[in-house]
């Protein structure tokens, strides 16, 4: 047995490294399970922030940003 995990994550009060509580993040958690005997074992998992507003993200000569291709 296999199962694909989603969720939707939220935080707040996070401390930035310069020791700045940093602003609220959104973001979403993939899990890939498999049963193993008497248990679910995580084989794969990935973490990605959510940008409001927006659908991707691309990168640039200056660096990564977000972008929403309905407003192009």
């Amino acid at each position: 047995s296999a199962a694909v995990v989603h969720s939707r994550w939220h935080i707040v009060g996070q401390v930035a490294p310069a020791g700045e509580v940093a602003g609220p993040r959104n973001g979403v958690f993939t899990f890939v399970l498999e049963r193993r005997e008497n248990t679910w074992i995580a084989v794969a998992a990935h973490n990605t922030d959510i940008a409001p507003g927006m659908e991707t993200h691309i990168n640039t000569g200056s660096g990564q940003r977000a972008i929403d291709y309905r407003a192009l």
